[in-house]
C-alpha cells in the first residue's frame, strides 16, 4: 500500500466518514513501538504496523484547518523527493473537507473519535513522529515552529547517514546577558517556541509571570500556547488575565478569538470592534468581524467584508474560506467546494 518505486503516499483529503483504530495504551515515548498501532481509513484499506516495517516512516498527527499543521503537511511532502527511503502518515483528528490533489501526496487518516490522540496522550498539534524500519519511536517533535522543519529532516537524514546532527537546544544561558529575569524568561520561551520546544516555552512564559506579573506579553504567548491545544477555556483566562494589565491590539484579536469558538459572539464583534478602532485596515480583525457576522447568519454584511480584504490582499486564503463559508450557508455547496478548494490552493502556494 504505502511501498513502491516513489515512496509516495496517497493524499485523501475528506468530507465524511468513518474509520476504526487501535492503538497500544500508554504514553507515546521514545524507543517505545508501535506494534499495536493501526487504522483503517474510509475506503476500506487497513493501516498497521506492517505498513512501516523495512523502511522509515514520519508519522505526523495533525488537526484541519490548523496553520501549523497546514505547513508541517506540506513540508514534509517535500522531503519524500529528498530521502527515497521515507514514508509519511498523517493522522486528522477532525474530517477535513474537499478533496484536492497536491504535490508530492500524503495519505491523511481519521482519527475521529480521538483513541490514537488519547492512547499517545498528544497535546501538541501537529505532533510529528518518526519511527525506524523496525517500527521503534526515535523522536516526537511537538508543534511546528520557525526551525522546526530543519531540525525534522536533520534528525531524518542523520538516522539515515546523510545529514548532520541536531543543534542543541536554546538554554537561559544565551539570554544572561538581560538583567530583566521576567524578558529572560519570556524572550528564552519564545525561542524554545519558535524551535518546536513548545512544553518548554510554556514553562518559561510561567516563569516570566512568575517574577512579573503585570508584564502582558507572556500572557499573550499562553494564550497562543492554549489555543493550539485546543484548550480554549485556559487561553481565554490567559488572555483575560492579560487584558486586565492592559488593553491591546493583539490581545483582542486572541480574546475574539476565544470568544468565536466558545461561541460568545457579541463578546467577539466586541473585541473585533474595539481592535479596528486600533488599526482600521487590521485584515484580522475585519476577517474576525466576517466570522462572526456569519454566525449571526448576517450573510451579506460578512461578504461586504471579506471583499474589502480581498481588494487589499487578493490572496488571503481565510478570506476564500469564509466565503465559502458564506456560499454554503445559501445551499450553494458547489461554489462553498469551489471556494474552499481555493483557499486550499493559496495556503499549498504561498508556503
Amino acid at each position: 500500500m504505502m511501498r513502491g518505486q516513489d515512496r509516495k503516499v496517497f493524499l485523501m483529503i475528506l468530507t465524511v466518514g468513518l474509520i476504526c483504530c487501535s492503538v497500544a495504551q500508554g504514553r507515546l515515548s521514545i524507543g517505545s513501538n508501535l506494534s499495536d498501532f493501526s487504522a483503517s481509513d474510509t475506503a476500506g484499506e487497513r493501516f498497521t504496523i506492517d505498513d512501516l516495517i523495512g523502511h522509515p516512516t514520519l508519522i505526523i498527527y495533525l488537526r484541519a484547518d490548523h496553520e501549523r499543521s497546514e505547513n508541517l503537511l506540506f513540508d514534509s511532502s517535500q522531503w519524500v523527493e529528498l530521502i527515497g527511503i521515507l514514508d509519511i502518515v498523517a493522522i486528522s483528528n477532525e474530517p477535513i473537507q474537499g478533496s484536492y490533489n497536491f504535490p508530492n501526496d500524503i495519505r491523511i487518516l481519521l482519527d475521529t473519535d480521538r483513541e490514537i490522540y488519547g492512547a499517545w496522550k498528544i497535546r501538541v498539534l501537529p505532533t510529528a513522529v518518526f519511527v525506524d524500519e523496525k517500527g521503534i519511536v526515535q523522536s516526537i517533535f511537538k508543534g511546528y515552529g520557525l526551525n522546526t522543519g530543519d531540525k525534522i529532516l536533520a534528525e531524518i537524514t542523520t538516522f539515515t547517514g546523510i545529514g548532520q546532527p541536531i543543534a542543541a537546544t536554546p538554554t537561559e544561558d544565551e539570554f544572561s546577558g538581560i538583567e530583566d529575569a521576567s524578558i529572560r524568561h519570556y524572550r528564552l520561551g519564545n525561542k524554545l517556541w519558535d524551535e518546536g520546544f513548545q512544553d518548554r516555552a510554556r514553562e518559561q512564559w510561567e516563569l516570566s509571570i512568575e517574577k512579573d506579573p503585570s508584564f502582558t506579553l507572556p500572557w499573550i504567548s499562553l494564550t497562543r500556547f492554549y489555543l493550539a491545544l485546543d484548550d480554549v477555556s485556559s487561553a481565554k483566562s490567559k488572555v483575560d488575565n492579560a487584558m486586565k494589565i492592559a488593553i491591546s491590539y493583539e490581545a483582542l484579536i486572541l480574546s475574539a478569538r476565544c470568544n468565536i469558538i466558545l461561541g460568545n459572539l457579541e463578546n467577539a464583534e466586541e473585541n473585533l470592534e474595539a481592535a479596528l478602532d486600533i488599526n482600521r485596515m487590521s485584515i484580522e480583525a475585519k476577517l474576525g468581524l466576517a466570522e462572526v457576522y456569519l454566525g449571526y447568519g448576517e450573510i451579506a454584511d460578512a461578504t461586504s467584508l471579506v471583499n474589502e480584504v480581498l481588494l487589499m490582499e487578493k490572496t488571503n486564503s481565510r478570506a476564500y474560506y469564509l466565503l465559502g463559508r458564506a456560499a454554503e450557508l445559501q445551499g450553494d455547496i458547489a461554489k462553498a467546494n469551489e471556494l474552499f478548494k481555493m483557499a486550499l490552493e493559496i495556503i499549498f502556494k504561498t508556503q
